[in-house]
Parts: structure tokens; C-alpha cells; sequence
């Protein structure tokens, strides 16, 4: 089903039998399942494009899509990004506030046992890969990332746990795992 819209992008969607999103919320059901045309439409909300070889490429929920000087930065496509930097095991990006922008992406990672890595090296990675925009201005090192009973990533506590880890030891790496040193640091 659909999702091409102008250009080869927009919302990705599929038609045919859907359940009820969430019995008990029609509201959330009537934003995420829509009749156009006699026909049911599941809009589950993620942005896609379609690829000169017809595959379909999801961008990322619109939902937490970051805000950066007007432009939408899916963190799902960053995340991307800087996980594929042979040093990392996993990275969540999110957005924080910043005074010029309105909101910045920041990257959360942790490192591959015995790497080296600097947050300049990171950076520099990424801006190779996306539009300087969607680049994340800073990386906090952590040992490990904060997860549901499920396996989700808990987005939300992460800028939290980052400001206030920083407050306490300063500028600098935030938690570093014991077997990522960054580098020029014993």
C-alpha cells in the first residue's frame, strides 16, 4: 500500500483488515486508521521515501521527529548513522533544547568492549554520513543505555541522566565504560 506522496516521500501506510489500534481510545484508533475511498488505511505515522530501485526507506516516526531550526531530523536515520561506527555496540539519539535551534539532536552511546573513541571521531564519522543539521553536536559515553521491561530504550530519562551526570563531574566524557577509554586517556 501507499505512502509514495510528492517528491517519492510521505507518510507510510498500509490498507487492508486492521484491528482496533486501542480498544478503549477511539480517538488514537481514528488518527491511525482512516477509510479513504472505502478503503480501510492503517497510518501508523512513520515518513518514508521511495528509493530510484522502488524500496521503500523509513525515515522515522513522525512523533519524535526533532525540531532543528524548522527542519525534521528523524532520530531512527542519526541513530543509524552513528551506529555504524566500528567503535560502538548501540546509540540512541534524542532531541534536547537548545536556546538557538529550538531542540538538537544528542547521541547516547555505548562503546564496543576495548574501543577507542572520541566524541570528535564520532563527529566527524557522522558528518560523513548526514546534512550537518541532523549531526549530533555531543556524545555521552555511557556503560549502558536505560531500557524498558520490554527492551525499549527509555528516551526520555536519557537528556535527564546526561545534565545531570554532567553537573557532577563537569565537562567531559559522561560515564565511560570501563573497557572504552576515550582516546588520549589512560
Amino acid at each position: 500500500g501507499g505512502g509514495a506522496g510528492v517528491g517519492g516521500g510521505g507518510w507510510g501506510s498500509r490498507s487492508g483488515d486492521h484491528p482496533v489500534v486501542e480498544p478503549g481510545a477511539p480517538e488514537n484508533t481514528a488518527t491511525t486508521v482512516r477509510t479513504v475511498d472505502g478503503v480501510r488505511w492503517a497510518v501508523p505515522g512513520y515518513a518514508a521515501r521511495v528509493l530510484d530501485d522502488g524500496t521503500i526507506e523509513v525515515l522515522g516516526r513522525g512523533s519524535v521527529s526533532i525540531n532543528t531550526g524548522g527542519e525534521k531530523v528523524f532520530p531512527e536515520e542519526v541513530e543509524a548513522a552513528v551506529r555504524a561506527h566500528p567503535a560502538l555496540s548501540d546509540a540512541v539519539v534524542v532531541g534536547v533544547p537548545d536556546e538557538r535551534w529550538g531542540e538538537r539532536p544528542k547521541a547516547f552511546v555505548v562503546c564496543r568492549v576495548g574501543a577507542v573513541v572520541t566524541e570528535e571521531d564520532l563527529r566527524v564519522h557522522v558528518q560523513g554520513l548526514l546534512a550537518r543539521y541532523k549531526c549530533p553536536d555531543t556524545f555521552a559515553i555511557f556503560d549502558e543505555l536505560p531500557k524498558t521491561p520490554t527492551g525499549k530504550f527509555q528516551k526520555v530519562v536519557l537528556p535527564e541522566r546526561a545534565w545531570a551526570c554532567r553537573a557532577r563531574r563537569g565537562t567531559g566524557p559522561l560515564r565511560v565504560h570501563p573497557t572504552c577509554r576515550p582516546a588520549g586517556r589512560p
